[in-house]
Parts: structure tokens; C-alpha cells; sequence
């Protein structure tokens, strides 16, 4: 164990086809007067439970952002046809202003 970081490295891997359970006794004690300790238990059960809990959680959060990406992308098409729509209806509007307008200019002729 590295004691400035409290990381546990291994001599050799761990096989689980070989040894199906693995337990690993931790225990922590202080420098005070007088010294506290405490001991727990570690088994290759709970270090399972453990990633399948994270798998889980990896999927979640790509599964929210595929749901935003799709959202963001609808609301810009969704955006991008309400701004087509009105440059149309403008387009439109200067189109009947100028003919009326023209029109008016020739019946006053």
C-alpha cells in the first residue's frame, strides 16, 4: 500500500476461475492518543455490485444525453421551419404591398 494515497497494488493478478472469493480486511487506525481503529471487510461480491452499479450509471447518463442531443435537434429543426416560415410570409407580404402598391400608382394615372 502506497501511504501517502493509500493505494493497493497486487503482486499478482487475481484469477476468479481459480478462487471464486476474494476478501480483503481493511483496517484504519489514527496517530492520536489514544489511537482509534476500525476494520471492515471487503469481498469480490461487493466490488461486483460495485461496476454492475456503474455500468448502470454509464448507460443512464449516455441514454439522457442521446434523449438531449435528439431534443436540441428537434428543437433546431423545429426552429429552422418556424424561421422559414416566416421569411415566407414576409416574402409574401412585401410581395402584395409592392403590387398594391403598383396598382394603386396606375390607377392614379
Amino acid at each position: 500500500m502506497t501511504e501517502s494515497t493509500g493505494e493497493l497494488t497486487l503482486e499478482s493478478s487475481l484469477d476468479r476461475e481459480t478462487i471464486d472469493r476474494y476478501e480483503l480486511i481493511v483496517t484504519a487506525s489514527d496517530h492520536g492518543q489514544p489511537s482509534l481503529t476500525a476494520t471492515t471487510t471487503v469481498s469480490s461480491l461487493v466490488v461486483v455490485v460495485v461496476v454492475v452499479v456503474l455500468v448502470v450509471v454509464v448507460v443512464v447518463v449516455v441514454v439522457v444525453v442521446v434523449v438531449v442531443v435528439v431534443v436540441v435537434v428537434v428543437v433546431v429543426v423545429v426552429l429552422v421551419v418556424v424561421v422559414a416560415v416566416v421569411v415566407v410570409v414576409v416574402v409574401v407580404l412585401v410581395v402584395v404591398v409592392v403590387v398594391g402598391y403598383s396598382d394603386s400608382i396606375r390607377r392614379k394615372r
